[in-house]
């Protein structure tokens, strides 16, 4: 194993990867993440396992779907092993800092790591009520942590780390907060609940100083880093039935379309890929450039795709079956070209062909022919065997 490099992965909630400047977007700024854009690779197409933040960030932890890591419904806890307990057993000094309660301690997902910021009562600036299995559970929401992530860094960097981070402030709910402490202006991109002001103070409050003490500690080429989201942000393409936005709450594009960029060492620098690419990939593309074995996953190293320029195969799945949350009981499953859904609530299919309809206008279910009619079929059989009464955890 290489213990040449350190590791950054950091998740922001509910970022969209057409808002960052890295992608496109012209109607705000995100100059740091931008650069570290310029010195890694680029995904165009990366998914999350899920719209609901424990469900896909257990399969950013861990590179399995939620069969493989137990984690179907707020409060499940994480059945399967995350990258950073077997860092830790080579000698990394791991940390993790967390902005919402479904990430918390007790429900696995501190494994690994030494030091764990996360979020409380006294922290937090909200909280929401969920009914599991008859009882009222809360989960509070925010968590300035950036500041305490940027101390633990500055006293570990002669020593391999790992750090993950998970920054709740771009969700819906954290402008009353930013703008309560004056770091949001009430005149500066206020739509969608200052979706991209918000977006523009993480750049600036959380990348900014990173960038900044890995250039000044002369780490900065020896550390990996990696920005992506747990699910992106429904603002308005598809309608729903509570008319509130921004929300995600279905397995449509724009709920599961994340961002993915990886600056290391062993991968191309400035370069964007069309390849199909997943959250559960992360860690098998970690572990393949610290010269660990990367198999054994749900997901494959993105460097390996790379290399050999053949995604083909690879398919995308995602689930939301928590049916007190969201107006369906969804699975789906993507392929580069082709996109399923099923809605176990309605016992409705759709299916879309994404290469002529990038924006899922045109459900196709009722007029396939015999290719995809074998598509729909093999598709709809791992949904069935992936609903929560049949599967298998990783113990």
């Amino acid at each position: 194993m290489s213990t040449d490099y350190n590791v950054i992965l950091l998740s922001i909630d509910a970022l969209r990867p057409d808002h960052l400047g890295a992608y496109g977007a012209k109607q705000l700024k995100t100059p740091h993440i931008d650069a570290i854009a310029r010195d890694g690779s680029v995904f165009m197409n990366a998914f999350g396992s899920s719209c609901l933040t424990p469900i896909a960030h257990a399969s950013i932890l861990s590179g399995f779907n939620p069969p493989g890591h137990g984690v179907r419904k707020p409060f499940d806890k994480v059945k399967a092993p995350f990258l950073s307990e077997r860092l830790k057993s080579e000698g990394f000094q791991t940390a993790a800092f967390t902005g919402v309660g479904f990430l918390g301690s007790k429900y696995g997902f501190g494994r690994g790591f030494e030091y764990f910021n996360e979020v409380t009562q006294e922290t937090a600036w909200g909280s929401k009520d969920y009914e599991i299995e008859g009882q009222g559970q809360t989960c509070w929401f925010g968590n300035h942590w950036w500041d305490d992530m940027i101390s633990w860094l500055e006293g570990h960097l002669r020593e391999p780390f790992f750090i993950f981070g998970h920054y709740f402030e771009v969700h819906w709910g954290a402008e009353k907060r930013l703008l309560e402490k004056g770091w949001l202006s009430k005149n500066h991109l206020p739509a969608n609940g200052f979706y991209d002001a918000k977006i523009e103070f993480m750049d600036s409050c959380l990348v900014a100083p990173i960038v900044k003490c890995l250039r000044e500690s002369g780490i900065w080429d020896r550390t990996i880093i990696v920005i992506t989201a747990d699910h992106g942000e429904n603002l308005g393409e598809l309608p729903v039935a509570s008319g509130f936005y921004p929300q995600h709450r279905t397995l449509y594009e724009c709920d599961l379309r994340i961002p993915l960029i990886i600056k290391a060492p062993k991968l191309p620098s400035g370069e964007r890929f069309d390849a199909l690419a997943r959250s559960i990939d992360i860690v098998p593309t970690l572990r393949d450039i610290l010269d660990l074995d990367d198999t054994g996953f749900d997901g494959s190293s993105l460097r390996k795709t790379i290399a050999t320029g053949d995604s083909q195969s690879a398919i995308a799945y995602a689930e939301e079956l928590y049916s007190l949350r969201g107006p369906g009981d969804w699975q789906a499953v993507r392929s580069n070209q082709y996109k399923y859904i099923i809605d176990r609530r309605s016992a409705t299919e759709k299916f879309f062909n994404m290469l002529s309809d990038p924006f899922e206008k045109n459900d196709i279910i009722g007029s396939v022919n015999t290719k995809e009619a074998d598509i729909v079929e093999k598709w709809r059989q791992l949904c069935d065997r992936y609903r929560p009464d049949t599967e298998q955890p990783i113990t």
